[in-house]
């Protein structure tokens, strides 16, 4: 496919947002904002909150190599009326990196760490049997060897359901906000052969998505289920991702998906979901994306329903 809007690469702040934490789209190749709801929604399309029975956690840890690994919490509360809210942290940590200069190219015996943290609070809504919205504030928080940022980010979802396959329609804008910039307190610092540091502004990495799900077979204790989505991101060229699941007897799911105009994700991604408490409803869930350049990412998650029975409508 043309690689149009590629120019664009790099011109966006705080690229974790963009990382898929929900394993079950991570190993579907990012195709999930169709997808039905699940504990880990807050991170993928808010709108899905809204059609959980009952109060979940979701828990995943993402694998993105030279040490760098980024965390992803989320508690979902269900309501009487027809409503969740939801309460997420997704945070990249990056560990102790040595400080070097043009003459100490092995260390200055200093180190410096970089973390970005993202604090979420979710809302979402059940307007009807077949529409649900749903919206995540979150204030985001980046820390780079002594400079420091802070930021404010809106996602927006909307999910329609129809009585056809469980044929679903969603529409979701990540990562909406203002222009931000690393600051200090203290000066600048002005080392050899240099003028300075200038710290520019950038925007957050915007995504806009287009996304379709339908179960496209079942029988028995068997079943498939197809996605696909459109991604048109501010900071890089559009893309469409493919992705599908096949689930057995609600004990074992797995998942398969591919990503069209990704620069660098030439291969597809997969991933596995394993009942290991089938009364709490407890997934344990693997997937993995392998690259020519990187080697790879690789996530884990566990999630589970915090009460058996489900809430009542009012």
């Amino acid at each position: 496919m043309p690689n149009f809007g590629g120019q664009r690469a790099g011109l966006s702040t705080l690229s974790f947002l963009k990382n898929d934490m929900d394993p079950r789209v991570f190993g579907m190749a990012g195709a999930g904002s169709a997808l039905v709801g699940n504990a880990f929604s807050a991170s993928n399309n808010p709108a899905g909150l809204a059609g959980l029975k009952t109060n979940s956690i979701g828990i995943s840890n993402l694998f993105l190599g030279a040490s760098m690994n980024q965390s992803f919490i989320g508690y979902n509360h269900k309501l009487k009326n027809n409503a969740t809210v939801s309460v997420s942290v997704n945070s990249l940590n990056a560990g102790n990196m040595e400080v070097r200069t043009e003459f100490q190219p092995n260390g200055t015996g200093e180190y410096y760490f970089v973390n970005n943290t993202a604090f979420g609070v979710s809302y979402a809504l059940k307007l009807s049997e077949m529409f649900a919205l749903g919206a995540t504030a979150a204030l985001v928080y980046e820390n780079m060897a002594g400079y420091k940022n802070m930021a404010l980010s809106t996602d927006l979802g909307f999910l329609y359901t129809t009585d056809f396959k469980r044929l679903q329609f969603a529409v979701c804008l990540k990562n909406f906000g203002g222009n931000s910039s690393l600051n200090s307190s203290s000066e600048v610092p002005v080392t050899y052969n240099r003028q300075g540091l200038s710290l520019e502004q950038h925007t957050l990495p915007t995504v806009f998505e287009l996304g379709i799900s339908m179960l496209a077979w079942s029988k028995d204790k068997h079943s498939i289920t197809g996605s696909i989505e459109l991604n048109h991101p501010n900071d890089n060229a559009e893309n469409i991702r493919l992705g599908a699941e096949y689930k057995f007897a609600e004990l074992f799911t797995a998942r398969l998906g591919y990503m069209f105009s990704v620069k660098g994700q030439r291969l597809p991604s997969a991933g596995i979901a394993i009942k290991i408490h089938k009364a709490k409803k407890m997934d344990f869930h693997y997937g993995i994306h392998p690259s020519g350049t990187f080697g790879g990412r690789q996530i884990i998650g566990l999630s589970t329903d915090l009460n058996s029975k489900p809430k009542s409508k009012s």
